[in-house]
């Protein structure tokens, strides 16, 4: 050891700070190379993604197909899935459900449709229209608006989440689409309406 000391005492100051700072780049580069390797086995902590299963059979398109009950009012079927974090089911993760269509309280004859757009301006936006099954002028339904599937729902122990769809019989013929998003994943389904 004093061999050490007394050699480092011996060379000069500017070789000592040569020595020293080359010291703290190869220090700096290891810890640099190891992070950088480690990065790669690292995952994000807050990965949730979502897989829909809308119960029903797709056609070669990938579309959905729904029959709605003529003598009700709604059709009620469930959409399911599961939620999961890190790739493993999980529970209490929230899902957030969208739809494009929705209809009115009082209004048993037509439905608003929504649609999506995005643009380099505002980014998205969406575009309300009312599709109309008769001439009969409806009014005062402002804030009454019904949507044909839940807004939110939550997984269960096993990851499972579930919501209803209750789409309206006059929406028939029309396609849906449903939306599903966790913190990190968004995913769709299309419904075909017959």
């Amino acid at each position: 050891m004093n061999t050490i000391k007394s050699k480092w005492k011996s060379l000069s100051t500017v070789t000592r700070g040569v020595i020293t700072s080359m010291f703290e780049v190869a220090v700096i580069l290891i810890f640099m190379i190891v992070v950088i390797q480690l990065g790669g086995c690292i995952t994000d902590p807050t990965s949730e993604t979502l897989s829909i299963d809308s119960r029903l059979q797709p056609d070669s398109d990938g579309y959905y197909h729904l029959k709605l009950d003529s003598t009700k009012t709604q059709t009620l079927h469930r959409i399911s899935g599961t939620a999961f974090f890190n790739g493993n089911p999980r529970e209490n993760i929230k899902v957030h459900w969208y739809s494009t269509h929705y209809w009115l309280l009082s209004d048993t004859v037509g439905y608003v449709v929504e649609h999506w757009k995005y643009d380099d301006k505002d980014r998205n936006y969406r575009e309300s229209i009312y599709v109309g099954r008769d001439t009969v002028y409806i009014s005062y339904f402002e804030g009454m608006e019904v949507p044909t599937v839940n807004k939110t729902s939550y997984s269960n122990a096993r990851g499972e989440i579930n919501t209803m769809f209750a789409p309206v019989w006059w929406m028939g013929n029309d396609t849906v689409t449903i939306v599903g998003i966790t913190r990190d994943d968004v995913k769709e389904i299309k419904i075909i309406l017959e």
